[in-house]
């Protein structure tokens, strides 16, 4: 217990344990024992005198209280309060002046066991800061003795489930601040035990093909399947497996039956498919064959009504040809009795013209000439001409003393 505490208080003044250690002679002084003399207080006092007195003397207070002895009454207990007022205060002076020197043991009682509580408190905090750094180096030890026997027996990161959080107690540590055998040993425990729940699941995967293989499961299984329940004991993991293997072979046999029924659906509707094809090939064939028929008696037909036609067409010509020299004769004629009728019109016109003239009435000298832009409309025989309204306009115009300058237009209906 000694070697304890001299290790916190090296600890304590910031000197570490592993260093070296301060002197312990030191010269400790004996504390005095605490030594306390009681000495019994007596009181003497004519207590015994006074109560026989009061007996009698009390006496003459037990009156009957009435009309007449109200007054008196009332005086008696005045008296009587102030008689026992006189014998509380006596007791209570000497109650005071007996309790002062337990009061003033009192108060220096407690002054030091404050003094003594204070100190112990002091001493425990320091103990508490000591023994928490010493676990946080216990700690850091331990952390660095589990990674180091990671690494030595090869453990994977995923499996390094060790904790050490409840080995970093002070009794892990030796004297000369290292881990004991016993703490070593435990770390070496979790990691073997790590290494060996590491060494299984390889393991397990290692056979997981082969034994689904045997199974008869196609393609294997995922390791993500297995990884709930592939750290399970024995019994639970071979239990887990066998259930997954026979969902999967469930699962397969349904899958394989859907694609067999898929490919027998496709496969009939395939033959459906080529049979109405083959359906509809003869139908176009013998329809083509139909066509080929009919076409071959339409050209027959055509050829047929092809002669026919050149034949007509040849009559027709010749109708055309005979139709085309009578017209042309007709024009001729009727061109010739156009000439003819006109050359008579204009020699009628003459005359007529010439009569009016030697008939024309002459005007004065002093007549007013007026310059007239008009659109006239005359009503001429069915087969007049252009000229033909012209030269109506202007014997109208004539007749009226006038003469026509310019026609700009003629427009017939």
């Amino acid at each position: 217990m000694k070697a304890y505490y001299e290790r916190v208080q090296d600890e304590i003044d910031g000197i570490c344990p592993t260093k070296g250690k301060l002197s312990t002679n030191k010269v400790e002084k004996k504390m005095n024992e605490l030594q306390v003399t009681i000495i019994p207080a007596q009181i003497s006092a004519n207590l015994a005198e006074i109560k026989a007195d009061l007996l009698e003397n009390l006496k003459q207070y037990d009156i009957e209280v009435s009309i007449e002895t109200l007054p008196e009454a009332k005086k008696m207990a005045t008296d009587l309060n102030k008689l026992a007022g006189e014998i509380d205060k006596r007791r209570k002076d000497v109650k005071k002046e007996l309790s002062a020197p337990v009061d003033v043991f009192n108060a220096q009682a407690v002054e030091l066991a404050k003094l003594i509580l204070d100190s112990r408190e002091k001493i425990l905090k320091q103990v508490a800061v000591f023994e928490d750094k010493q676990r946080e180096y216990c700690k850091k030890l331990l952390q660095n003795e589990l990674d180091a026997l990671y690494i030595e027996y090869e453990v994977a990161k995923e499996y390094q489930t060790g904790n050490i959080e409840k080995l970093a107690i002070l009794s892990n540590l030796t004297d000369k601040a290292n881990l004991t055998k016993s703490a070593i040993e435990k770390v070496a425990e979790i990691v073997k035990a790590d290494k060996a729940v590491q060494d299984m699941v390889e393991s397990r995967k290692a056979n997981l093909n082969a034994i689904t293989e045997r199974a008869g499961v196609v393609g294997g299984i995922y390791d993500k399947l297995i990884e709930p329940f592939i750290k399970e004991s024995e019994a639970i993991y071979t239990a887990n497996l066998n259930g997954l293997i026979d969902g999967i072979i469930k699962q397969q046999k349904t899958a394989e039956d859907r694609i067999r029924a898929e490919a027998e659906r496709k496969a009939r509707e395939e033959a459906d498919r080529i049979l109405a094809e083959t359906h509809k090939r003869e139908e176009e064939a013998a329809k083509q064959l139909a066509q080929a028929v009919e076409i071959a008696a339409e050209r027959d037909n055509a050829a047929k009504l092809a002669e026919q036609r050149e034949a007509q067409a040849k009559i027709d010509a010749e109708k055309q040809k005979e139709a085309l020299e009578l017209a042309q004769k007709q024009a001729a004629e009727e061109k010739r009795k156009t000439t003819i009728e006109r050359a008579m019109l204009e020699m009628e016109r003459a005359e007529i013209q010439a009569a009016k003239e030697s008939k024309k009435p002459e005007l004065g000298k002093s007549c007013r000439l007026f310059f007239i832009t008009a659109q006239i409309k005359l009503r001429c025989e069915p087969t007049a001409t252009k000229e033909d309204a012209e030269n109506t306009l202007k014997e109208i115009i004539y007749e009226s003393h006038g003469e026509v300058l310019r026609i700009d237009s003629v427009i017939g209906e």
